[in-house]
């Protein structure tokens, strides 16, 4: 290949590999394969990183535009990563309670598992049991008849916290020194899943619920810029991370994009990222 159609190909490669078409393209990629495997490390760490990664191309991409009177062309680059989350917090909340429940041992019998039947009624009972809703007050009085090594699981995995992650957004100031922000912070982010991977109990509940907690300050932003809501499909997803026991650690994040999806708010100045508390 000549050196000039090198020079070509590659200022065609990087400003393509740098737009945020492209990035939400990819995280739209790893997002539907994710639909259809049991998550695991990699997969976790992955797809945090995959969000990460989106957030910070979004948020740049959102700030640039704010002073636009037509916000049309930004609905257009994420009128299909809103859809994909959403089905991604159903699976990420389908696994985490069935991770939590798959570590319990037998009441009496610590080598043993309790039945099949036994883990769909637990279920059944996590699945309203959060005592952080103050509307659910059915849920903690189920889950205080539940056995003993059920209620002390759930209280040791409501106590594991992610305080080792940096906070979501905070590329625009932690990192601000950076020579790049947004790959510094993303790089902290890989660093504590696998710092967290050293607990004794549960150790993969620190990945779980930070990614999950990604996945719905993610759907926070693009409901607040997505052209195309469904909110029943905001609803559906979200008002049972509210009532359910082991997503407690995300309920009031979730609660946001819930309200918002009932009638979408004006449009400012501002970037999803810049309104967070």
């Amino acid at each position: 290949m000549k050196p000039e159609h090198a020079a070509s190909l590659l200022e065609l490669t990087s400003a393509k590999c740098s737009s945020v078409k492209y990035d939400v393209e990819i995280a739209e990629e790893y997002f539907a394969r994710q639909l259809h495997e049991v998550p695991s490390l990699q997969s976790i760490y992955t797809l945090d990183a995959a969000i990460s990664k989106v957030q910070v191309s979004l948020d740049e991409h959102f700030s640039k535009l704010a002073a636009e009177a037509d916000p049309h062309r930004s609905s257009e680059i994420t009128k299909n990563l809103l859809p994909a989350t959403l089905q991604l917090i159903d699976t990420y909340a389908t696994f985490t309670r069935s991770y939590l429940l798959r570590s319990l041992a037998e009441e009496g019998s610590p080598g043993s598992k309790p039945s099949e039947e036994k883990l769909q009624g637990y279920a059944a009972v996590l699945a309203v049991g959060s005592g952080r809703c103050k509307s659910n007050t059915l849920g903690p009085t189920l889950v205080q008849n539940l056995p003993s090594a059920v209620q002390s699981l759930c209280e040791s995995w409501n106590s594991i916290h992610t305080n080792e992650f940096p906070n979501i957004g905070s590329w625009r100031n932690a990192f601000a020194n950076d020579t790049i922000p947004a790959e510094s912070y993303i790089s902290a982010v890989q660093a504590a899943h696998l710092g967290t991977l050293c607990s004794q109990s549960l150790p993969l509940a620190a990945s779980l619920k930070r990614t999950l907690l990604s996945l719905v300050r993610l759907t926070g932003d693009l409901v607040v810029w997505s052209e195309e809501l469904n909110p029943p499909q905001v609803i559906r997803t979200l008002l049972p991370l509210l009532l359910e026991a082991s997503t407690e650690s995300v309920g009031r994040s979730a609660a946001t994009p819930w309200s918002a999806s009932w009638a979408r708010p004006s449009r400012t100045s501002s970037s999803p990222a810049s309104t967070r508390s």
